[in-house]
């Protein structure tokens, strides 16, 4: 099997599964053309395909892929959807200008970027693992090729943010200067602490008992409530906002810490533990709060919809063994 079905299928699932369970967007709107294409392609398809490359041909282990999609979340929020900089919009109430430094909103990007790691790279990835095992943990293009898709890629986000975006209209020159500055000293830093970090745990094949696989469902749907959720209750608190950064960092850093002290983990498993942050997701986000508080049908329905689904890859999951023989990511 060539690589175009892998691809092809990074390239929306990504998208799909960062702003449909988030309740970003509706899927009405995600499939209007004017938005499925520039999603599939440049806003998430380039980016994740690059990363995606970029830590197969290093080897990087599942926490290295994580801290590495990162990089993406500088590259969404920071150059295309400019969330990062006050007083352009929020897409939560509860970050919009909170913690403000140097018009750059802290609170939000030490939430946003490990929730783009998680979501936007390391869930889709483990998907399109699992659809196709043979490509999984492969190069699918030649060196030539990643570096110029990476260049490309790059290319693409600053000129975005330079020649056409928000923030440089809206701050003085040197504000703005100031905030290019932040964004690669943002990019170069997790790229380098990606690459630093122990290859491990290593992604295996084959498949763990299902007691094991709804544990580790059990613990993302734990790591969702306890760190991303538990950030948003303090920021809507309104405590002093060095508090919810600190909560953050401690987060992040401690989910490195445990995950690393692992040797290996089976790809089911890793599979498994993204599932339960994205159903936990979906059940607060579009199910509950747009849907049944809000009484918004749409996105009642998607959320109601993603959540089957990851129960039904879990059952899945238990019932079938890896028929990969390579190692993953």
């Amino acid at each position: 099997m060539g690589v175009a079905a892998p691809v092809v299928a990074l390239m929306v699932l990504s998208p799909m599964l960062a702003e449909l369970p988030s309740g970003a967007m509706r899927p009405t709107d995600f499939l209007s053309p004017m938005i499925f294409f520039p999603f599939t392609i440049a806003v998430y398809g380039l980016p994740v395909l690059a990363l995606r490359e970029i830590a197969a041909r290093l080897g990087l282990g599942a926490t290295g892929l994580w801290v590495l999609g990162m990089v993406y979340g500088v590259f969404n929020e920071g150059l295309f959807s400019e969330t990062f900089y006050y007083p352009l919009e929020s897409p939560l109430p509860e970050f919009a200008g909170y913690g403000s430094v140097g018009d750059l909103q802290v609170p939000w990007m030490v939430y946003i970027l490990p929730w783009h790691g998680l979501f936007s790279v390391l869930l889709p990835v483990m998907v399109v693992d699992r659809l196709f095992p043979r490509r999984s943990g492969r190069p699918w293009f030649s060196a030539k090729t990643a570096v110029v898709l990476a260049a490309v890629t790059a290319a693409l986000g600053l000129a975005r943010f330079i020649l056409n975006g928000e923030d440089v209209a809206v701050h003085s020159g040197s504000v703005f200067v100031f905030h290019l500055a932040v964004l690669c000293l943002l990019a170069v830093g997790l790229s380098v602490a990606a690459v630093r970090l122990p290859r491990t745990p290593r992604l295996t094949p084959g498949r763990d008992g299902r007691a094991r696989l709804w544990r580790s469902f059990t613990v993302g749907a734990g790591l969702y409530l306890v760190g991303f959720l538990g950030m948003v209750l303090l920021a809507a608190a309104g405590v002093p906002w060095f508090l919810p950064v600190g909560y953050g960092i401690a987060a992040v850093l401690a989910v490195v810490w445990a995950s690393t002290r692992m040797r290996e983990v089976k790809r089911a498993t890793v599979l498994a533990f993204t599932l339960g942050c994205v159903a936990l997701e979906a059940a607060v986000i579009p199910l509950f709060v747009q849907g049944l508080l809000g009484g918004d049908p749409e996105p009642l329905v998607t959320g109601a919809v993603v959540v089957a689904a990851a129960i039904f890859a879990m059952l899945r999951l238990g019932s079938r063994s890896d028929p990969s023989a390579r190692t993953a990511l």
